[in-house]
């Protein structure tokens, strides 16, 4: 099956289904009124991304999207979420990584699976003025967002309250989430390269911005530390703990950023494309596929949660060692 545009895939529906029955799904799972349900199958008004998802995670409506007349097809669908709401600045991207990880919030038992080159999103926003960096890199640079071309670094242009907000629902939300996670000690080479980069480029007012972002990431790189070692995230607040988490030292595999995750209903895949942005498809193949992989990747990882204390002193030793290309002595 090609990729489908919205229109063709309601086409193809209507086509399988009779008017009542599909109107009574479309009512049922996406709580909307019938006149609503009418507008949508006429196309005259555009399905919600949100809304969308849900649709295509029905079980018999999945049969028909992914299997209609094509058994056996190779062929795989992706959803691009930019393609529906542009991502152009600091707001609209918190906004989709929100959305993404609300398809869990009523899957008590999902889990999510990351494999990641760099430090998984999420982390960064334990250190909010960590996080407003890494979204002023993207909003000069991938997104280029207006009035960011020429501008130095500064956290409230950035951190607006309701950036802010959507952040902090976003990390409560990633930290009760079960992970297994496979890390490199490559996670921070993109980050401390970014910060060197902007200060020689004179972005920054002053030195003490500087440090304080290079001890954001060795403290980060501290709690990552406690949560190999003990198994379990950390609340928001990093004062207690969260959600279980298992890691491994991707010793072998040079991965994209790939994120799994699993519930009893569905498996939705997560891959960065034109990173920090993301495609993501809930096909069951490819689901299935991806954990697959991910099961033959693992026999190939050393396991640092709970596990020799001295592996697990060398792994981010090795981290904190490249921070010196900034200059700074973080032990006095």
């Amino acid at each position: 099956m090609a990729t489908r545009t919205q229109a063709e895939i309601i086409e193809l529906l209507n086509k399988n289904f009779l008017k009542q029955e599909l109107l009574s799904i479309l009512q049922e799972e996406l709580k909307i009124s019938k006149p609503t349900a009418y507008k949508y199958l006429s196309t005259d008004v555009q399905i919600s991304y949100d809304h969308m998802c849900k649709l295509m995670a029905h079980p018999r409506i999945k049969r028909v999207i992914y299997f209609e007349g094509e058994p056996g097809n190779s062929n795989i669908v992706w959803n691009y979420p930019v393609f529906d709401r542009p991502v152009t600045d600091a707001l609209s991207y918190v906004l989709s990584i929100n959305n993404f990880i609300r398809l869990f919030e009523s899957h008590t038992e999902a889990e999510i699976k990351y494999t990641s080159y760099e430090v998984p999103l999420f982390y960064y926003m334990y250190y909010p003025r960590l996080f407003a960096f890494k979204l002023f890199c993207w909003s000069k640079t991938i997104w280029q967002t207006p009035g960011f071309e020429h501008a130095r670094f500064d956290y409230d242009a950035v951190m607006t309250d309701e950036v802010v907000s959507i952040m902090d629902d976003t990390l409560q939300r990633f930290s009760d989430l079960k992970s297994t996670e496979y890390w490199t000690d490559q996670l921070f080479d993109n980050t401390i390269r970014q910060i060197h980069y902007f200060r020689e480029m004179e972005y920054f007012d002053s030195i003490k911005t500087v440090k304080n972002l290079a001890i954001d990431v060795y403290n980060l790189m501290g709690i990552m530390r406690v949560m190999a070692a003990s198994g379990r995230k950390f609340s928001p607040n990093l004062k207690t703990k969260a959600a279980p988490i298992t890691i491994y030292r991707n010793d072998i595999y040079f991965t994209n950023n790939i994120v799994s995750v699993h519930s009893k209903d569905r498996i939705i895949t997560f891959c960065a494309f034109d990173n920090p942005n993301y495609i993501i498809t809930m096909d069951p193949k490819l689901g299935l596929r991806t954990a697959e992989w991910l099961e033959n990747m693992q026999s190939g990882c050393t396991r640092l949660t709970q596990n020799n204390d001295l592996v697990r002193l060398g792994f981010f030793r090795t981290m904190e060692e490249k921070l010196n290309m900034l200059g700074f002595d973080f032990h006095n």
